[in-house]
This record gives C-alpha cells, sequence and structure tokens, in this order.
C-alpha cells in the first residue's frame, strides 16, 4: 500500500435498498459476521436501528476498500494466534478479531479490532480495542510500553487501560520528558538491551506518532492498541495507520534487525532461533494481589480454627 491508494470506497453513496440487498447476500453466504453485526434485525429496539445501519455501511465501505486495492480483508476470526495480551485466556471461550485489513507481503501488517469475553455473565470483562500489528526481523525479549495518555484518573489515581500488569520492579525508569508519556516494562536483567531497542530517536516517533497507543514487543511481532475499536475506517484514519507503520514500525524493524541477545549462543557459537533468552521472553505477571487474597483467605481460616478450638474448650469447662 503507498501513495496511490484508492478512498473511494470510503465515501461510497448507500441507499436503504443497496444496503439491505449487500446485507442480505452476505448472511446468506454463510461467511462470519462481525460481532457486532451477528444479531438480527428485530432484536433491535428502535434505538439501535440507525447505529446498526451505519455499522452496516461501514462494512460494506471497508470490504469494498480492501478489494479495489487488493489487500485481504478479514471479516471475522476467532481461531487465532498472536501472542501477548491477545492472547489472554478467558473462560467465556470468545476471542475474537474483526474487520481486519492485512497486507500479506513480507513483513506482513495488520490492523483491525479485538474483542473478547472473559467471564460469563460479567460485562465488565468486555474489552474491546483496535490493534496494529507489525511483523518483525526476528525475536524480541517482552516489553510494553504503557501509554500514560491513555490512562484513567480518578480521585487522583491513575489507572492503565492495560488489562494484564507486571510486577513493578520490571519496570524502567525513561529518562527525560518519555517518562510523562509512556511507562516501560522489561524482564529482569533486559534492562540495557530494552535501553539499546528504545533508543532516544525512536522513543521520540512513539511519542509523536503513537502516544495514545500502548505498545507491546513480543516475539517477532509488534503490537499497537488503541483504547477504542476502529469503528469507521476513514481516509485520515487509515493515513494515520499507515503513517504509524513507515515511521514507529521501520523504526522497530530496524532496532529488530540490529538485536542480539548473547544470552542465547549455540554450541557453534551462532546465534540460534529463538533468540531471545527463556527469561526475556515473558514479562512475569504482578501476583500481588492474589497474595493478598490468599493471605486474608489463610487468616480468616486461622480465624474460624480459633473460635473452634475456644467452642470446644467453653464445652468442656
Amino acid at each position: 500500500m503507498g501513495g496511490d491508494i484508492d478512498f473511494t470506497p470510503l465515501n461510497l453513496p448507500m441507499s436503504s435498498k443497496d444496503l439491505n440487498e449487500f446485507r442480505q447476500h452476505f448472511v446468506h453466504s454463510g461467511a462470519p459476521l462481525p460481532p457486532h453485526l451477528a444479531v438480527n434485525r428485530i432484536d433491535l429496539s428502535v434505538l439501535y436501528r440507525q447505529k446498526w445501519n451505519t455499522a452496516w455501511e461501514n462494512f460494506v465501505r471497508i470490504k469494498k476498500f480492501a478489494e479495489i486495492n487488493k489487500v485481504t480483508f478479514i471479516e471475522r476470526i476467532d481461531d487465532f494466534f498472536y501472542p501477548g495480551i491477545m492472547a489472554a485466556k478467558s473462560d467465556f471461550g470468545m476471542r475474537t478479531l474483526y474487520n481486519c485489513i492485512r497486507i500479506e507481503e513480507a513483513p506482513r501488517i495488520e490492523w483491525g479490532n479485538f474483542d473478547w469475553f472473559g467471564e460469563h455473565n460479567n460485562p465488565k470483562s468486555h474489552i474491546h480495542f483496535g490493534y496494529i500489528a507489525i511483523e518483525l526481523t526476528q525475536y524480541m525479549p517482552h516489553m510494553i510500553l504503557d501509554s500514560r495518555r491513555n490512562n484513567v484518573r480518578s480521585f487522583g489515581v491513575e489507572e492503565s487501560q492495560i488489562k494484564s500488569q507486571f510486577s513493578s520492579d520490571q519496570r524502567i525508569e525513561l529518562e527525560g520528558d518519555f517518562a510523562k508519556y509512556f511507562t516501560l516494562y522489561a524482564p529482569l536483567q533486559y534492562r540495557q538491551d530494552a535501553y539499546y531497542i528504545f533508543t532516544p530517536d525512536f522513543m521520540a516517533e512513539l511519542v509523536d506518532e503513537a502516544g495514545d497507543f500502548d505498545v507491546e514487543i513480543i516475539d517477532n511481532y509488534m503490537f499497537l492498541y488503541r483504547t477504542a475499536p476502529f469503528t469507521q475506517y476513514t481516509p485520515e484514519l487509515i493515513d494515520r495507520i499507515l503513517r504509524i507503520v513507515s515511521i514507529v514500525g521501520a523504526k522497530a524493524q530496524l532496532r529488530s534487525g540490529r538485536y542480539r541477545d548473547g544470552r542465547v549462543i549455540s554450541s557453534s557459537n551462532r546465534q540460534v532461533i529463538p533468540s531471545v533468552a527463556l527469561e526475556g521472553r515473558r514479562l512475569i505477571p504482578d501476583t500481588t494481589l492474589y497474595k493478598v487474597i490468599a493471605i486474608v483467605l489463610w487468616l480468616f481460616a486461622l480465624y474460624i480454627l480459633a473460635m473452634a478450638v475456644k467452642n470446644i474448650v467453653d464445652a468442656l469447662h
């Protein structure tokens, strides 16, 4: 995808008749529907019917945009593998990518939406966001850049929008003004590797081009996460995504191509694949909350036991 992108389908006028014909044809084709479209019109309230029709219009435009520009369009996929945040376990069993555009030629680039239901009958476990996935030259240590720009502030407390939390001893203090924009996490003993990868010029580009995205580097991918889904692809949005890919993604690929983990050396004194030592492949999750819960339960059990012993002693007297 270069400067000859045809944005015409994104502004395509669409009558109700054309939309209904497309919808009926697509539904009857048996192709998978994105989760926000996979409902029956008669089940919708009057309030949401227009919103549903607008979502269908956007869907049609994205599909036609992909066809004209000869890129892959993924309506919906449930059986997928991506490492990192999008690999989160789900008790409800629902992890979905939808309305995704993929540029197949290496390095592969993809952007779209992620939908996750983690628990039964718990609306708060529903997570959905927009993402950009950029394939890297080789495997890298697991690192997270938590954007402070998209954090939620309540009663003076700043709360990260990243679902997974990591132990504080993996947090790296960034120099200069970068700490105002991002919090960096890297595996223990990989502090210098993180500084090597996130050079000052790379960090400056991230702040300028993707300061409102959380960033994850894991295995041979770089992911950028936006807190809200890409509900409508406009020329401005696609231009911004491609700019992020061409500037931030290109720098990540450059740093990836030059990175070597000296902890991984084969008997022939050559780098092996995956070229990251085991201790650098995944960040350690923060288990503080679970430890506190375990201690509370343990103390409660001791209290129950003590009360039972007291009752027995009182009964004997």
